[in-house]
């Protein structure tokens, strides 16, 4: 049979669908393992842990627990059960009341409320049952959850009645707070989830889909809040709301930080990147856990309230892979110690599905002691882990001499299958013939013209009936041919790939290349008489006549699937690879927008259109029209990268609603493994960056002409300002001529003077402040006689710290004009790294708005600490050696210029121009790296892209030049 490509989408619906029908949930099964502490002096406190045991799970074990400040937590269990209930247990809840404790079971039956006293550590737990709930009282429905409030409990049935009940007054009875709005738009019309607000008399009611607020005194409806958006996503837990105001919530696939003044918007949401599970749970304990009884994966995140009030997550979120025996569990629950900072610590214990539980400390690295945890072993514990499990009666004492018989289920699969097959065959015999008529016809009553070779199987199986039980993939269903009948018509030369090679442009055979794979696999198949004989089981007499009619039927079998499958037909044909025009404009127009993508070259094999007929002249220049996405993935795609770095992006907005560019989970990474952050390809140029162009100093006789000169480009050369910002852009190299190009026809004439008013405005400011500075610096030091010597390395060092505090002070003022500028330039750029189409760019006031409303007025500083290194270096460097050249060439301590020396014979008047040239030259060659790596900072922070340090972003600078 041919091979086929089975997409990976639907093996993953398979499997998730197999997965969801034998693993499925039940709402009705809450937790089973519950702790209820309380202290009792000031360095003590004591309580219980409750769990059920037993093979059916309803036996209730209460085992007493102390913590202390000196010894920490210590465990004392006991063997047996303390109450024994009629069906199994499927929730717990415990809560202290006053002195004692006060513990809830529902069972499958009923609810049982208890009162536990604890006379002594030693004589275990005085258990008594105060009062009972039955179906009856839920008016007929069963509880899927029940939460206890000091000595009231509320309960939900499983159509979202809510119900209160104070079940230690014995005079109290069931009241009914109100009834859920029916709504079957909701996923699972069962699940149910109660939470306690910071109000004794509200909380919190929460559903698949949804979360509702209700109050015990308003007697009306609960109020729906919060909804989830995605149609895929269930609730699974919320959380009580802590003392910050703060409810959290839990789904499959993200963690909810709500205001309780206000649920409808989040404060703060996590994807938390965890495989479909609705058994998903959190608790908060300083940071926020997330658990679930299907694995031992605790994902831990630190978001709380900072000093100024808001939420914040002050690390990553990371995982803890929990040493426990079991994967699943029926119920788990955290301890902390009292005496411990709740942040600090927490003690996580889990109950398997056979009744043992395990314990797992997860400590801070703040924490300086860790919290011992002891485990108190009596006699009756260490006899029942030493007892022998082997059955002393019943049916397993048989189970060594037990015989069962395979014979029917294997005459099933092998005599009973193949006979069935045999009259199914005779059924479909006039199918068979149907089928021999309809192939050699197929290519001219085929009403679309398939787009990919099919061999002579692919063109037998559609050409058919369709079959009554098919499968995904064609070559797994079978065809009528593959049975006795059809392979008489091979034989016979009835399946002769000639009738059908002379309807379609290409055809190929692959019998030499079949030969070259498997010796014996093809050859001479029509003239051998019974080919593969060579591979036939050894025959001897204990071979029976059926065994040996299987193998005749299953070589003749692999014989017609490869003589089926060695043909291949193309209804296109392949067109010979097109000439490539090299020229600038065609260079240019693959890399910019115009109003269409260029047509894409094909190598040697092109895809044609088919002739309509057979007049047709024929034409090698005709090419197949493809569409918008494929010429842009062919356009975009390098050889080698990774396919998840790419989202489909269409610029040229030929749909009516824009796609929009792929979203990233807001500064959150999963707690085992982080997926590949990945931004939107760039279909224009790269991301912003910014990079100041400085010319040759144009000096004269005044001295604040060569300061502008190295703190800011000159108007005169903003064409190449603008085409240099976009230069250190990008990521694969560009000649400037085709940059030019590609500018002028994206953004015309007016893109190489996008951003000129900034320095336009700020020249003369920054002229006349860096000249007053630099003259007024050098005036000190003449004044104090400070380096006043006239040797060359006085004069050169007065030159360098004076140009220093100039460009130091002058970045303060320069650095928001100079930001704004290069977000002007490259506002295309920054679009397109957003996944922004501009149909017109922004102005320059825009451009500040836009900086100071998503960074505030540090906006307009980003990247300041690089640029105030960079002018204080640049201008230092600048001066020292322009004063220096200016002293060896004759330049005295009073400012005149005198003769130049004899190896340098110029006229006087050209003397600054070439130390100009020469000092800032040589300066930027210096620090130009540093410039390189300011604005690529800056870029990314422009962009709204992960922040990259200084140091990072040299080293993937250096990695990029390397490679």
């Amino acid at each position: 049979m041919p091979d086929a490509d089975i997409p990976s989408e639907l093996i993953l619906e398979q499997l998730e669908e197999e997965e969801e029908q034998t693993n499925r949930f039940d709402p009705y099964i809450g937790n089973l393992l519950v702790s209820s502490v309380q202290q009792t002096t000031v360095d003590s406190a004591s309580g219980l842990i409750a769990f059920p045991m037993g093979e059916a799970m309803n036996e209730l074990n209460v085992s007493s627990l102390k913590i202390s400040r000196q010894k920490g937590v210590t465990i004392n269990p006991v063997a047996n059960y303390s109450r024994l209930f009629q069906t199994p247990i499927q929730q717990l809840v415990s809560a202290t009341l006053g002195r004692d404790h006060a513990l809830v079971a529902r069972t499958y039956d009923c609810i049982d409320f208890l009162r536990l006293k604890q006379i002594n550590p030693k004589s275990g737990w005085d258990i008594e049952g105060v009062s009972k709930l039955v179906r009856a009282d839920t008016h007929g429905q069963e509880v899927v959850d029940m939460k206890l409030r000091s000595e009231q409990a509320f309960l939900v049935n499983e159509l979202g009645s809510l119900y209160s009940k104070r079940p230690f007054d014995t005079k109290s009875e069931i009241s009914r707070i109100f009834d859920s709005t029916p709504d079957s738009s909701r996923k699972d019309l069962s699940f149910w989830r109660l939470a306690f607000d910071l109000d004794p008399n509200s909380g919190y009611l929460a559903s698949s889909d949804d979360v509702s607020i209700f109050d015990v005194r308003a007697q009306s409806s609960a109020s729906r809040l919060f909804e989830l958006k995605s149609e895929r996503d269930f609730l699974t837990c919320v959380e009580d709301c802590t003392s910050d105001g703060i409810v959290r919530l839990c789904s499959t696939s993200r963690l909810y930080w709500l205001d309780r003044r206000k649920l409808q918007t989040p404060l703060l949401s996590v994807r938390h990147y965890r495989r479909f599970d609705r058994c998903l749970s959190i608790k908060t304990l300083g940071a926020t856990f997330l658990t679930s009884r299907k694995n031992n994966l605790v994902s831990i995140y630190d978001v709380s309230h900072s000093e100024d009030e808001l939420l914040h997550m002050r690390n990553e979120p990371f995982g803890v892979l929990a040493q426990f025996q079991d994967a699943d569990h029926a119920g788990e629950n955290f301890l902390s110690s009292p005496f411990h900072p709740e942040a600090s610590h927490a003690i996580l214990l889990k109950l398997s599905t056979r009744g043992s539980i395990s314990g797992c400390p997860i400590m801070s690295n703040e924490t300086e002691n860790e919290v011992q945890v002891t485990v108190t072993y009596t006699d009756a514990l260490r006899s029942l882990e030493s007892r022998s499990w082997e059955p002393s009666e019943g049916l397993l004492l048989e189970r060594d001499h037990t015989v069962l018989n395979m014979f029917p289920a294997y005459d099933a699969i092998f005599r009973q299958y193949n006979e069935t097959r045999e009259q199914v065959e005779e059924e479909e015999a006039s199918q068979v013939y149907d089928l021999l008529d309809q192939i050699p016809v197929y290519f001219q009553k085929k009403d679309a013209i398939p787009e990919h070779p099919l061999t002579t199987y692919d063109v037998a199986f559609p050409a058919g009936d369709e079959p009554e039980d098919p499968s995904r993939s064609d070559f797994l269903t079978g065809s009528v041919l593959n049975s006795l009948r059809g392979y008489r018509a091979l034989k016979q030369g009835r399946l002769n790939p000639a009738s059908l090679s002379s309807q379609v442009p290409w055809h190929v055979n692959l019998n030499s290349t079949m030969a070259i794979l498997e010796e014996g696999a093809s050859g001479d198949l029509e003239q051998a008489e019974e080919p593969f004989t060579e591979f036939n089981l050894k025959d001897d007499d204990t071979r029976t006549p059926q065994s040996l009619r299987l193998e005749k039927r299953y070589r003749e079998q692999l014989e017609m699937d490869l003589r089926l499958s060695r043909d291949v037909f193309s209804a296109q044909g392949f067109a010979k690879a097109k000439e490539v025009d090299h020229t600038l404009e065609t260079m240019t127009e693959a890399l910019s927008l115009g109003d269409s993508p260029p047509d894409v070259e094909f190598g040697f094999l092109r895809p044609t259109p088919r002739k309509a007929t057979d007049d047709e002249s024929n034409d090698d220049d005709r090419v197949l029209e493809l569409g918008l996405g494929v010429k842009l993935l062919l356009k975009d795609w390098e050889l080698g990268a990774d396919v998840e770095d790419y989202a489909y992006w269409d610029p040229y907005s030929t749909t009516d609603t824009p796609q929009p560019p792929k979203t990233q989970p807001v500064a959150v990474v999963a707690p085992q493994i982080l997926p590949p952050t990945a931004a939107p390809p760039q279909l224009l140029t790269q991301k912003d960056q910014r990079f100041t162009q400085n010319g040759p100093p144009a000096l004269k006789k005044s001295e604040s002409q060569t300061i502008a000169a190295t703190s800011q480009p000159q108007t005169q050369s903003q064409e190449l300002d603008s085409i240099k910002s976009r230069l250190q852009t990008t990521k694969t190299a560009v000649s400037i001529p085709k940059l030019a190009a590609m500018v002028y026809r994206e953004e015309g004439i007016m893109g190489f003077y996008r951003g000129l008013w900034i320095p336009l405005m700020t020249i003369s400011f920054v002229r006349a402040a860096s000249f007053t500075i630099y003259s007024r610096t050098k005036e000190y030091f003449a004044y104090h006689d400070i380096l006043y010597k006239n040797r060359l390395i006085d004069v050169a060092l007065t030159g360098g710290i004076s140009g220093a505090m100039s460009g130091a002070l002058i970045s303060f003022g320069s650095a928001p004009f100079e930001l704004v500028k290069v977000r002007r330039q490259l506002e295309y750029s920054i679009a397109a790294a957003k996944g922004i189409t501009l149909r017109k760019p922004p102005g320059t006031m825009d451009a500040v708005r836009e900086i100071y409303r998503i960074n505030g007025l540090r906006g307009l500083y980003i990247g300041f600490p690089l640029h105030f290194i960079r002018d204080t270096s640049g201008t230092a460097l600048y001066f020292l050696e322009y004063d220096g050249m200016r002293h060896l060439l004759g330049r005295n301590r009073l400012g005149e210029q005198g003769e130049t020396p004899p190896w340098l014979p110029i006229h006087h008047s050209l003397v600054p121009f070439v130390c100009g040239s020469l000092s800032g030259v040589t300066s930027w060659a210096i620090i130009y790296p540093l410039d390189v790596v300011k604005t690529k900072v800056q870029q990314r922070a422009l962009a709204g892209e992960r922040y990259r340090g200084p140091f990072e972003t040299l080293h993937r600078l250096l990695r990029g030049a390397s490679l």
